[in-house]
C-alpha cells in the first residue's frame, strides 16, 4: 500500500502471496535467460541494503530491456484482475479476443489497465498438443501480453477444432472468465500438458458440482483416470483430488451462500468418492509412504474413503493411526477420524505422549479448532495447555477457528467468540489480534443477517478504549464507508 498507520499489518497473504506470483510475472514476462539476468544484477547492486520493489523491477527492465513502465501498477493497484475471453476461428487461425478489468477497491475505481502475460497452448481433438504459429515461428505455446482494456491475438495455422488451454503455468494472477462446456474441462483434465491447467480444470469441475452444473458422479468418474494413470506423479494426482475449500467455493460470488456451499459441498465429496471407492483403496493400499508425494496421496485418499463410507473409513483411520511411523500419516488420520465422528480416544492418546513438545500440542489444538463450534473453541481456551501468552498457541486454536472452519465460524455465536478473543489480545499481543480481526472484514459478501452480526462485531471493537494501531487500522479499513 502507499501508506499505512501500523506497519506491522503490512505483512499480510496479500504482500506475501501477490508479491510473489507479480514476481512470477516478471519471469514470464521476460523470460528465463533475462529473469536470471536481472536477479544478478539486482544482487550486485542492493546486496546489504534495504532496496525496495521498483529497485527489484529496474534491474529485470535493465537486464532484459523489456519496457516494464506499465507493470508497475501491478504493486499500486488493489484487487485481483478479471480476465474475459472469447475464441474465433477464421480460417486457419484463431483469433483470441481478450478484455481486462479490474473491480473497485475502496479509493480505486475506474482503474487502468494492467500488463498481464497470458501464456497459451492448445489441445487438439485426439488429446496431443496442438502446433500453431505465432510471430512467424511455429509453437507449441506462446505468451499473450495484454496491456490493453481489450486485444485480440491471432494463432495462425492452428489444427482444427482445437482447444485453447489458458493462463499455463499459472502465468498471471487473475479470475479467468470463459465459456467453457463440462465436455472441454474433462477433455482438458484427461490431456492437457500443463499440470496447472489440468488441475484448474478439476477445481472448475469440483464448482460446477456443487453448483449443480454438472453430475458429481460424473465428476467421480472422470477422476477414475486420473487415480488409473500410473505415470502421474502421486503429489499431483494428491492435488487433484483436494476440493476447493468452502471458503474458496463461497467466494466465487460476491454474495457468499454460506450455508448452500456448507451442505452441497459434503453432498458432492460423498457422491464422487463413492463412485472411486475401489480406485481410491487400490491407490490408498499401494502407497508406501516412503515420499511426500506417496504419503500426500495416501492420506487424501483415506479422507475421500471416509466420505464413501464411514464404518469403513473409521476403520482404516484407526489402523492408520495406530501403525503411522509419521507425523503427518498421524494427524491425517486424526483427521479422519474426526470427520467419521470418533476421535476421542486418540486425540486423548495423542496428548497424552506428545504433551511436553509444544509445537505437536499446536497440531492437536488446532485439529480440534477446524472441527468444532464456538462453544468447543471456548472449551479449548480453557484447556490446562492453552497459554494466552503463547501466540502460535493461540493462533492454533483462534486462527484454525477464524481461518480453516467455515462452517462453525459462519456458525452461531462464531464471530463473538473470535471478537472476544481479539479484545483480549489488544493488550497482549495486537499484531495477533490484528490478523484474527481481518476474518471479521469479509462482511459485506454475507447475507444480511450474517453481515449485521459480524459488522456488530467490528462496531464493538471499533468502540474499545485504547485500541491498538494494528487493530484500529484493520477495523476503520473494513467498516470504511458504511
Amino acid at each position: 500500500p502507499d501508506e499505512y498507520v501500523e506497519i506491522n499489518n503490512f505483512y499480510t497473504m496479500t504482500v506475501y502471496e501477490k508479491g510473489a506470483e507479480v514476481i512470477r510475472m516478471l519471469h514470464s514476462i521476460v523470460g528465463e535467460k533475462h529473469y536470471f539476468r536481472g536477479v544478478s544484477l539486482y544482487l550486485q547492486r542492493h546486496d546489504g541494503q534495504a532496496a525496495t520493489c521498483d529497485d527489484f523491477v529496474n534491474a529485470m527492465a535493465d537486464a532484459s530491456g523489456a519496457d516494464l513502465s506499465q507493470f508497475r501498477r501491478w504493486y499500486s493497484t488493489a484487487g485481483t484482475p478479471r480476465l474475459r475471453a472469447s475464441v474465433h476461428t477464421q480460417g486457419e487461425a484463431l483469433h483470441l479476443t481478450l478484455q481486462q478489468h479490474c473491480p473497485d477497491t475502496p479509493g480505486q475505481t475506474d482503474k487502468a489497465p494492467l500488463h498481464i502475460p497470458v501464456r497459451v497452448g492448445l489441445i487438439e481433438r485426439d488429446g496431443s498438443a496442438g502446433e500453431f504459429v505465432w510471430q512467424g515461428e511455429r509453437v507449441c505455446e506462446a505468451v499473450l501480453m495484454l496491456r490493453e482494456s481489450e486485444q485480440v491475438f491471432v494463432l495462425e495455422s492452428a489444427p482444427e477444432g482445437a482447444q485453447v488451454s489458458w493462463l499455463r503455468d499459472a502465468s498471471a494472477p487473475v479470475v479467468m472468465e470463459f465459456a467453457q462446456s463440462i465436455d472441454a474441462q474433462l477433455h482438458q483434465l484427461a490431456h492437457d500438458t500443463d499440470s496447472f491447467n489440468r488441475w484448474d480444470a478439476v477445481q472448475s469441475l469440483y464448482h460446477a458440482a456443487v453448483w449443480g452444473k454438472v453430475d458429481s458422479a460424473a465428476v467421480g468418474r472422470a477422476l477414475r483416470s486420473v487415480l488409473d494413470d500410473a505415470s502421474l506423479d502421486p503429489a499431483f494426482v494428491a492435488e487433484v483430488l483436494t476440493l476447493p475449500s468452502a471458503t474458496a467455493l463461497a467466494s466465487r460470488d460476491e454474495c457468499w451462500q454460506i450455508d448452500v456451499v456448507i451442505a452441497q459441498r459434503a453432498q458432492c465429496w460423498a457422491q464422487m468418492s463413492s463412485e472411486i471407492v475401489e480406485a481410491l483403496a487400490i491407490q490408498y493400499d499401494a502407497q508406501s509412504g516412503d515420499t511426500p508425494g506417496s504419503r500426500a496421496l495416501k492420506n487424501i485418499c483415506l479422507q475421500w474413503l471416509c466420505r464413501a463410507d464411514q464404518h469403513a473409513g473409521l476403520h482404516r483411520a484407526r489402523a492408520q493411526y495406530q501403525s503411522a511411523d509419521t507425523m503427518t500419516d498421524t494427524i491425517a488420520a486424526l483427521r479422519a477420524l474426526q470427520h467419521c465422528g470418533d476421535a476421542s480416544e486418540e486425540l486423548g492418546h495423542f496428548f497424552t505422549r506428545w504433551q511436553s513438545e509444544r509445537g505437536v500440542i499446536d497440531k492437536w489444538f488446532s485439529l480440534q479448532a477446524q472441527h468444532t463450534n464456538a462453544s468447543g473453541v471456548r472449551a479449548l481456551f480453557a484447556h490446562p495447555a492453552f497459554d494466552w501468552n503463547n501466540p502460535n498457541r493461540v493462533r492454533s486454536v483462534a486462527g484454525a477457528f477464524a481461518q480453516q472452519n467455515f462452517e462453525g465460524f459462519h456458525g452461531e455465536g462464531g464471530y463473538a467468540v473470535i471478537t472476544e478473543v481479539i479484545e483480549r489480545l489488544d493488550s497482549i499481543n495486537p499484531m495477533v489480534g490484528a490478523r484474527l480481526a481481518s476474518a471479521l472484514t469479509v462482511w459485506r459478501r454475507l447475507d444480511a443477517k450474517r453481515a449485521d452480526s459480524m459488522r456488530a462485531q467490528l462496531q464493538r471493537l471499533q468502540a474499545l478504549p485504547g485500541l491498538s494501531r494494528d487493530l484500529y487500522e484493520v477495523v476503520e479499513k473494513s467498516l470504511a464507508g458504511d
